[in-house]
């Protein structure tokens, strides 16, 4: 349904080819379950685009302000956690856990 929502906006958007799409894959997945993943890797990626474009969020400002913010810092400030990170990798070593496996 969020497909068939997000061909809807790409039409009044007039991006046809990604309307076509949209029905395509949704009338497949409706039709045999086993179009479900190709409508959960294709089609919903554009439902999102399509829906992004139609409706103002509120927080797209605030991403903009992140964005900013973080290229002031060179990108530094999405690495704070690595040391953390290693920290966890370092005590939570294979060798110490409960239960072994064998591989034969």
């Amino acid at each position: 349904m969020l497909g068939i929502a997000g061909g809807a906006l790409a039409f009044t958007k007039k991006r046809y080819v990604h309307f076509l799409l949209a029905m395509a894959i949704s009338v497949m997945a409706l039709r045999s379950a086993r179009a479900l993943p190709i409508a959960a890797i294709i089609l919903l990626p554009l439902a999102n685009g399509a829906i992004a474009a139609t409706i103002d969020l509120p927080w797209r400002d605030y991403a903009k302000r992140l964005r900013a913010l973080d290229t002031q810092f060179l990108g530094l400030g999405t690495h704070a956690g690595n040391p953390v990170r290693r920290a966890i990798a370092a005590a939570n070593r294979p060798d110490r856990f409960l239960l072994r496996t064998t591989s034969r």
